[in-house]
């Protein structure tokens, strides 16, 4: 787990609907031991530039909120290391933040609120909310098992290809049968490199407070 305690952000207004900015983190600690963003001063965290959509985070379109992607390398949001533990993570995917004070009114002072779900992924994992976080779950599991297929990894028999690969349809045919759902949820994921190699489901925790120009107004 990494955790801050100091958030900059500094970014603009692009579009009715879209915003574009960067969020610095001070004092930042991974398991214990400082982080930081290669090249940047110890214990900072700088993020990729980042874009977000406003969205509805209901299906009743009753609260609004923020769908945010980062512009960096490959869609990522973040990279940082923990060098005392020989390790780098970079950050993938998407994350939707449910906006508090500009709901059909223009603020100039806003909240965006990321928390994780009773089964520890993000709590909004789709803006309309018409799916579950158990659905979420499934998928992203679906995901990691069809990955592992085509790999030829364990619990899955090595396959005829290079390296005991296999290609998508044999992994979605039988004896395997495995298939994505339709609706993907908006998920982070941290991809891990160095003393350990991992992927895996990233939830951010924190409220960010915005001031400036009024903006953003779902309805």
């Amino acid at each position: 787990m990494t955790e801050c305690t100091k958030e900059k952000v500094e970014g603009a207004v692009t579009s009715s609907k879209n915003t574009k900015w960067v969020t610095t983190y001070k004092k930042c600690k991974g398991e214990g031991q400082p982080a930081n963003t290669t090249g940047k001063g110890s214990e900072e965290i700088v993020t990729d530039e980042l874009e977000s959509t406003l969205v509805y985070v209901d299906a009743g379109h009753t609260k609004d909120g923020l769908r945010v992607k980062g512009l960096g390398p490959g869609g990522r949001l973040a990279q940082y290391e923990i060098k005392s533990l020989g390790i780098n993570i970079e950050v993938f995917g998407e994350v939707v933040a449910e906006n508090n004070g500009n709901f059909n009114v223009a603020n100039g002072k806003t909240q965006a609120v990321v928390g994780h779900g009773p089964l520890e992924l993000q709590k909004t994992l789709y803006p309309e909310e018409t799916f579950t976080e158990e659905q979420g779950k499934e998928f992203y599991e679906t995901a990691l098992a069809f990955e592992k297929c085509e790999k030829g990894e364990s619990p899955f028999p090595p396959g005829p290809g290079p390296g005991g690969s296999r290609t998508a349809a044999e992994c979605a045919s039988p004896p395997f049968n495995l298939k994505f759902k339709e609706t993907q949820p908006v998920m982070l994921i941290s991809v891990i490199s160095g003393a350990i190699s991992a992927k895996a489901p990233a939830v951010q925790n924190g409220t960010t407070e915005n001031k400036g120009e009024k903006f953003l107004v779902a309805g």
